[in-house]
């Protein structure tokens, strides 16, 4: 079992009166779904449909706490703003919250019941121990967040300019007893392998909803009511097979930054953009990994695929833990 800093994402808060009502008008997600043992993930989208950032939301007392890839926070609370003027909400980007911890690796359930007592079991489920906020996530591996959201009341002295002098919960500090070596490579992996893309500040507004899998992978509700971008993505959805998803693909060879995928088929070539990539650790026998938008025809045919860097090295299409409708 590992524990591991995940000092790569922000968090927003949203409060209020009107914080659920104002966000089930802005997220794709549904709201009435979220619950204290329930969390949410989603995206905001443009009037065009456009993935603007993804998130998770857990409620926190009566506030949303949305979690986002580090330097999209000002993007959401941008975006919200525009459209809260008429609600009861104030927007804040946290910044004195610890980042969370990630638990990795097949012990981490024994422990969580060990040291809390209880453990989620259900992906997304949320379980508040004395403001530790214990979520499970969706992965090859078993794997747990940590969200410290109370008052600290015990150890472990937290440095950095925008925690300095808050402390993690003491129970939780005794997880690390049992760490094992793992690094945020390791979560990031895991993230691939589960065919979860986190939308960067330089790829906002570039992909659909669908061009990353969020329709299928439960991010969107088409049954909620209206929310901004929701009639682009729902005639999307509704209007017939989509003609680009989101792929798995394995190399044995290197990606890498600014690389992309040659897909050729019946004598044709065109290029595919590789959303994110992991890169084998030389401690692990694994592939390379990457996630890349490809033609779904070229899929289901027999295309084949390479790295355009590398027209020799070949990729090998993987399956993704969720189903894939265009395939059926």
């Amino acid at each position: 079992m590992s524990v591991i800093e995940l000092d790569h994402y922000q968090f927003v808060r949203v409060s209020g009166a009107d914080a659920l009502q104002f966000l089930q008008g802005q997220l794709s997600c549904n709201l009435d779904d979220l619950s204290e043992d329930r969390s949410l993930r989603g995206t905001i989208c443009s009037l065009k449909g456009r993935v603007i950032a993804d998130f998770r939301v857990v409620l926190d007392a009566e506030d949303c706490l949305l979690q986002t890839a580090d330097g999209s926070a000002q993007a959401i609370v941008t975006t919200l703003t525009k459209y809260a003027v008429f609600s009861k909400v104030e927007l804040t980007i946290e910044t004195n919250h610890l980042p969370p911890w990630g638990l990795l690796g097949e012990d981490s359930a024994k422990l969580l019941l060990a040291t809390f007592g209880t453990c989620p079991a259900a992906d997304d489920e949320v379980i508040d121990s004395g403001g530790v906020k214990i979520i499970r996530i969706a992965g090859v591996q078993e794997r747990y967040e940590l969200w410290f959201t109370g008052e600290a009341d015990t150890v472990e002295e937290v440095t950095g300019a925008d925690t300095q002098g808050r402390e993690h919960p003491a129970a939780a500090t005794r997880l690390l007893e049992s760490n094992s070596t793992a690094s945020l490579w390791d979560w990031a992996r895991q993230d691939l392998l589960a065919g979860i893309v986190h939308v960067a500040p330089a790829q906002s507004e570039f992909y659909t909803p669908q061009l990353l899998n969020y329709d299928i992978s439960g991010m969107i509700d088409f049954n909620k009511g209206c929310y901004t971008g929701q009639e682009v993505v729902a005639r999307m959805h509704y209007r017939g097979k989509v003609k680009k998803r989101l792929y798995l693909l394995a190399s044995d060879t290197e990606i890498g930054a600014g690389d992309s995928v040659t897909q050729s088929y019946i004598g044709r070539e065109t290029q595919a953009d590789i959303v994110s990539f992991s890169n084998r650790s030389k401690a692990d026998a694994g592939s390379n990994l990457l996630l890349a938008v490809l033609t779904a025809e070229n899929v289901a045919n027999g295309g084949k695929f390479s790295l355009t860097a590398n027209p020799q090295a070949a990729l090998q299409i993987l399956e993704l833990p969720y189903s894939n409708p265009d395939q059926a």
